[in-house]
């Protein structure tokens, strides 16, 4: 019986986590206060930054060159949420595009410098 019943709240909530979850271009980041934005962009950055057994050496690359930049700039979560803001503020054609693909680009970006360095310990450095 219990588990009927957290699986019935679960169910009810379910729609609500979804929709928290994605936001789809700058009509839905603009609709969060600071605090979410800083806590959806460093949500967007762990995640996408997560090493995995499965990873090719160049995504590793990529992905430890932008955590090394994170830590080298100490940019912390609402420094991530106002780079997205400024990105939608200065291009208007971003607005249509996911405010985490936008960071996710904004810091590839940013980060080139420790991405180069860790291609470079490849066999094949990463070539812009």
């Amino acid at each position: 019986m219990k588990n009927i019943i957290i699986w019935a709240v679960i169910a009810a909530f379910a729609p609500a986590f979804a929709h928290a979850s994605y936001m789809s271009g700058r009509a839905s980041w603009d609709q969060l206060d600071p605090a979410s934005k800083a806590a959806y962009a460093m949500g967007v950055y762990d995640a996408s930054n997560i090493l995995f057994a499965s990873d090719d050496e160049y995504t590793r690359a990529i992905k430890k060159g932008r955590i090394n930049c994170l830590a080298d700039e100490a940019l912390p979560s609402d420094r991530l949420a106002t780079l997205v803001d400024e990105a939608y503020e200065t291009d208007p054609g971003l607005a249509s595009q996911a405010p985490s693909k936008v960071l996710i680009q904004l810091v590839t970006a940013r980060c080139e410098r420790q991405i180069r360095e860790e291609g470079a310990k490849l066999s094949a450095p990463i070539s812009k």
